[in-house]
């Protein structure tokens, strides 16, 4: 439905080079899909949904909506933000203070001139998608920063847009708040199926919303994917730093192993099984990527040998409610366990660990 190839963005600087804010950005939305920017701040996130808005205008690249070309730098296209019709939230909702909920939705109808009949029938569904059916009344200034926020999205999707685009909508809310409104803003995406950009630099607002997730870095994108398989099988160092928590550990190549798609990888941990996508040369230096929920913690041996098997010593550990996080010593390497607080192993005691071989993740180059 979207459909975005090779964007570079700049933006000129006084008395110096331009800087460009993305730089060779590519990615496709599917129809009813929601599709989140994920990165830190200056990563070129929002320059790219700017772009995408016509809000900026590229210098080089092409995006096209559902078949038709908005910008292409090639073809010298670049069609006007009130002719694309988008939605968009951004991280101010401008709600009008002196107009009620549903005078501030029915604005952008009352701007196109729609027949009143028309704009009363649009603005009392939208409100209805979003809660405020009840506030219609209300002067907007009397809401909560919740409701603001859902007046912002109604809006947004009261002109039944091809394309919503939104740019840290959450990111004015309290924490709890925050996170009870993803899953009203995933309940009325999912509800009006209406195709999704969302930007943000929060990791567990990605994993939460998302369909697929691109992560940026340094006005590029560095790694595609699902919130599962990005978050489990992170590409970069980058990546697995930037999403969660990892431990990280540098070994050398030994060889492939006899299941597919698993190395075996000398590090200070002992020769292990890793995965990798890739294939891997002997003597390949590479880093291991290992999440602490996937290190399992035993005051006794484990039975058998499938797994990645060492023994340490309880360094630190901190109750966490639901988990306990423990940092074992295996020689001069620590490792970052996450595990439920039934486990009570005291500080300076010896303890095993096992990871299972494909929660070993083999990391590319680029960090």
């Amino acid at each position: 439905m979207l459909s975005v190839r090779s964007l570079t963005t700049e933006y000129a600087v006084p008395r110096g080079p331009a800087v460009k804010g993305a730089i060779d950005v590519a990615f496709d939305v599917e129809q009813g899909k929601f599709f989140t920017l994920l990165g830190p701040s200056g990563c070129g996130k929002t320059t790219t949904l700017r772009s995408i808005a016509g809000l900026e205008r590229p210098v080089e690249g092409e995006i096209t909506v559902n078949g038709r070309v908005v910008f292409s730098s090639s073809k010298d296209i670049f069609v006007a933000l009130n002719k694309r019709n988008f939605g968009m939230v951004f991280q101010s909702y401008a709600i009008w203070p002196h107009m009620t909920v549903f005078e501030n939705a029915a604005f952008p109808l009352q701007v196109r001139r729609l027949p009143g009949a028309e704009i009363k029938k649009r603005v009392t569904k939208v409100l209805d998608v979003v809660a405020l059916s009840e506030f219609a009344a209300r002067e907007a200034t009397q809401l909560s920063g919740g409701q603001q926020q859902r007046l912002a999205l109604a809006r947004a999707i009261v002109m039944e847009p091809e394309l919503l685009l939104l740019d840290e909508p959450l990111s004015n809310l309290d924490a709890k708040l925050r996170e009870r409104m993803r899953f009203e803003l995933k309940r009325i995406q999912r509800e009006l199926g209406i195709t999704t950009l969302y930007v943000t630099h929060d990791q567990a607002e990605a994993l939460a919303l998302s369909h697929e997730i691109a992560v940026m870095n340094e006005g590029r994108v560095v790694q595609i994917g699902g919130p599962r398989a990005i978050y489990e099988k992170p590409a970069t160092r980058f990546v697995a730093e930037f999403i969660g928590i990892s431990n990280f550990i540098e070994g050398v190549v030994v060889g492939a192993d006899n299941r597919p798609g698993l190395f075996r990888v000398r590090s200070k941990l002992g020769d292990w099984s890793a995965a990798s996508d890739a294939p891997l040369l002997p003597q390949a230096r590479v880093t291991l990527s290992i999440r602490p929920e996937d290190v399992e913690l035993s005051e006794t041996p484990f039975a058998g040998i499938n797994g990645n098997l060492c023994a340490g010593i309880v360094d630190a550990k901190i109750f966490q409610g639901d988990s306990i996080e423990f940092q074992i010593r295996v020689g001069d390497q620590l490792l970052l366990a996450r595990t439920h607080p039934s486990l009570r192993t005291p500080l300076g005691d010896s303890i095993h660990v096992r990871i299972a071989p494909e929660k070993c993740v083999v990391l590319g180059t680029q960090r």
